[in-house]
């Protein structure tokens, strides 16, 4: 089966676009009730240098502060709403990549690429939620936790954040391309 064939005309166009916004809202709505919690936490810890840390022993730190500041079931609750977060990015990453692809020609590389990357978006929130695990795991025992886990969980986030910032340049790229070179010839 040829994921271009399919993908070029499912979900249909008006879905897709539905999807598009449906994701957007959502996205909205998760990160700012996941802020709400992550405040109440207490964390102070960049984002990407705890995700990123591939090291327990600055896990086990950042979880001292947090339960220092008593915010450690916070931490938690903001963790599990991330899992909103992740089926709305994926949804989103989902759409966007389809509908700007779509805009291309069916044998283009720029069509090819929106499809591949139709696919990752949701591949990235699926690594983003094996991470989590991971999180929740190392805070069922803050101090204590397996050092595997804390490299587990990086691991996946790497994946996560090359996926990502490979498929914002992509669409950013295409857009580009599409307003500029496209558009233009038509």
């Amino acid at each position: 089966m040829d994921l271009c064939k399919t993908l070029g005309t499912k979900p249909s166009p008006k879905v897709t676009k539905l999807l598009l916004l449906a994701g957007i809202v959502l996205m909205l709505v998760s990160y700012a009730i996941m802020g709400y919690y992550f405040m109440g936490s207490g964390d102070t810890t960049p984002m990407l240098t705890s995700q990123l840390s591939f090291n327990n022993m600055y896990l086990r730190y950042q979880y001292s502060l947090i339960i220092a500041a008593g915010g450690l079931e916070n931490y938690r609750i903001a963790q599990s709403f991330d899992y909103l977060f992740m089926v709305s990015y994926g949804m989103f990453a989902f759409a966007l990549a389809l509908v700007i692809g779509r805009k291309f020609g069916e044998d283009t590389t720029w069509r090819k690429m929106g499809c591949l990357f139709a696919v990752l978006g949701p591949v990235a929130a699926c690594c983003d939620a094996v991470e989590n695990v991971f999180i929740l795991l190392t805070l069922t025992d803050p101090a204590w936790f397996p050092a595997w886990w804390a490299t587990a969980h990086s691991a996946f986030a790497a994946v996560k954040w090359t996926i990502l910032l490979v498929a914002i340049g992509w669409a950013a790229a295409a857009t580009l391309y599409y307003l500029l070179v496209v558009k233009r010839k038509k």
